[in-house]
């Protein structure tokens, strides 16, 4: 491999071609990773489990073993749900304002803490799934040192 000033190196099996070093080839398509995230499958291949333990996100895939403990979705996942709960309650509340319905602030609680604990689940496995898919945190190094799947 013959490096150029730019970092890139011409591969000897790809003539002709270019790519930057550090980068694996290929690309992870994000709304089918973040979807199979959401259901709580591997964003990889869709057929292991991502949880194993309530919100814990498994450190290995089951079926196809990448590596999943890269994630850093811990603490995004939690505010992305409580905001998107909160989006939720406030169209709700907002359609029911605009036909009459007239309750007070604090009934508002116990629907935006629903929507909030349904969706912490499915908001961080789709979180992960983002992630995977654009190589973000270690699931680069991971993706520069496993064999290319097909």
């Amino acid at each position: 491999m013959a490096e150029t000033g730019t970092n890139e190196a011409t591969l000897s099996h790809l003539p002709g071609r270019q790519r930057r070093l550090g980068n694996p080839p290929g690309r992870r398509a994000w709304a089918p990773a973040m979807l199979r995230g959401a259901l709580g499958a591997c964003p990889a291949c869709g057929e292991g489990r991502l949880f194993v333990h309530g919100l814990r996100v498994a450190d290995v895939c089951d079926r196809c073993d990448e590596e999943l403990y890269h994630h850093r979705a811990d603490r995004k996942g939690v505010a992305l749900a409580a905001f998107v709960a909160l989006q939720i309650v406030l169209l709700l509340a907002a359609a029911l304002q605009f036909l009459g319905v007239h309750w007070p602030l604090w009934v508002w609680v116990v629907p935006w803490a629903l929507a909030f604990v349904l969706l912490m689940r499915p908001v961080k496995g789709a979180v992960v799934g983002l992630q995977w898919a654009l190589r973000l945190h270690g699931f680069q190094y991971a993706a520069m040192c496993r064999p290319r799947r097909k």
